[in-house]
């Protein structure tokens, strides 16, 4: 799924993307280079003031072959120490002492083996200590046992560790994030481009995938002008760097307006509260429906390349002719009828798209306001963060911006959606047993036939 071996690579060498960012789209980033080699010979202090006044401060330092924001740390004091411990986490390296480790207890050692594999903020498996690799927490932990009869420290390092690290300027501003999509003859679309609120230092692994840190608003909190200009650059960077299907790249809109882009990504996240699924949900897809526009459209994408063509092409006519059977598909429509509070709102989030993902049901989410009112609430309120957004999203109705956006990419929905309507609708509560064939109560957790 996703982009072809070239954009991979290109997605994966975060280098190399800054100087294709820099023609693309003219942005200036400073930055630069430090090898293992001079990491390991040099000394720190001075190479740490001469990065200061080089590139500024703080600084971003980026392990530059991985995704997730695993291996990105911010320089923020003025600290060798604080440095030290950025660089080594990015090297995917790990000191331990033995005056430290022989004090632990063996759950306290465990406890401490465990923070360091964990990939999230440390180092992952599999491990390499004197030169010989470790496949096991236990073995691990009775090596560094034997280890430290005889040696002072311990350097524990990833076997898939990385030869440089890639410094850069910490960049001042709003930060977004944005998925960029083709259609069947390759043209391209921005989705609303995501702002990202979070109280942490930076939008790391954690905060995007383990905490409710942060907050996310669609589009940015910007003019339309802005906005406009974030979608073109968008789109001549997802073209000049020669990606295809589906691409994330992240960004920062400064106070002077300037947009900066960094990290395309060729495979983003895939969860069910993934920003992707956000985004296509704006301009009318849900989850299955953007995971099958996903693989039909890599489909086509290795056709274009010449790749296994005949096969491919099978595939993509029987693909075809599944979509145009299931528009006449007599699928039993359920109405997934929810309450004005956090907890019906998941409830009834999960069930429209579990629902969504079969071949019996056509879900439609309504909600039961307090006012003692229904409404048909259409896919794009369905997958906001909380009961909170998805009130606020009500009241302030679609924005220019993402309506444009709507409009452009009518043709995609329209494939993979059908008809999308967009509004949220008043509906009697007797209606719902007439259009419903059964009806999903989230205050009950049950699904009964209406009739």
């Amino acid at each position: 799924m996703g982009p072809n071996l070239l954009a991979s690579a290109i997605g994966i060498h975060k280098p190399f993307q800054n100087e294709l960012l820099k023609k693309a789209v003219g942005q200036e980033k400073k930055s630069r280079i430090v090898s293992k080699k001079e990491w390991d010979t040099a000394d720190r202090s001075s190479l740490f003031s001469n990065l200061t006044k080089e590139i500024g401060f703080p600084l971003v330092v980026k392990a530059p072959h991985q995704g997730s924001s695993i291996g990105v740390g911010i320089v923020q004091k003025r600290s060798l120490e604080d440095f030290s411990k950025k660089m080594s986490q990015c090297f995917f390296e790990h000191v331990l002492l033995a005056k430290d480790w022989q004090k632990l207890s063996k759950r306290q050692k465990k406890n401490q083996l465990d923070k360091i594999l964990d990939l999230s903020e440390g180092i992952g498996f599999p491990l390499i200590l004197n030169n010989e690799i470790v496949y096991h927490p236990k073995a691990l932990m009775a090596k560094l046992d034997t280890h430290f009869l005889s040696e002072e420290s311990a350097i524990l390092a990833s076997a898939q560790a990385e030869d440089f690290v890639l410094i850069e300027e910490f960049i001042e501003g709003k930060e977004f994030s944005m998925g960029i999509i083709q259609d069947e003859n390759f043209k391209i679309f921005a989705l609303p481009p995501t702002e990202i609120h979070s109280d942490s230092e930076s939008f790391d692994f954690k905060s995007k995938y383990q905490t409710n840190t942060t907050k996310k608003r669609i589009p940015i909190d910007t003019s339309i002008e802005n906005l406009q200009k974030i979608e073109e650059m968008g789109i001549r960077a997802y073209r000049d760097l020669g990606m295809n299907v589906i691409c994330r790249i992240d960004g920062f809109l400064k106070e002077n307006d300037e947009v900066i882009f960094h990290d395309p990504n060729t495979l983003p996240g895939m969860s069910p509260t993934s920003l992707i699924f956000k985004q296509m949900a704006e301009v009318g897809l849900n989850i299955t429906q953007s995971i099958s526009y996903f693989v039909r459209q890599s489909i086509a994408q290795r056709i274009r390349e010449g790749k296994n063509h005949f096969k491919l092409k099978q595939l993509l006519e029987r693909m075809n002719s599944d979509f145009e059977n299931a528009r006449f598909k007599d699928k039993k429509a359920v109405a997934v009828v929810f309450g004005e509070n956090e907890t019906e709102y998941a409830l009834a989030q999960s069930q429209y798209n579990a629902l969504s993902a079969t071949e019996a049901y056509t879900p439609t989410c309504i909600c039961a306001a307090k006012n003692g009112n229904f409404y048909v609430i259409p896919v794009n309120l369905m997958y906001k963060a909380n009961i909170q957004d998805f009130g606020k999203a009500i009241s302030a109705g679609i924005h220019p911006f993402v309506k444009s956006l709507i409009d452009k990419t009518s043709d995609i929905r329209s494939f993979y959606a059908g008809g999308v309507n967009f509004e949220v609708r008043r509906i009697e509560k007797g209606q719902l047993e007439l259009q419903y064939d059964y009806i999903y109560w989230a205050s009950s957790q049950e699904m009964n036939a209406s009739k």
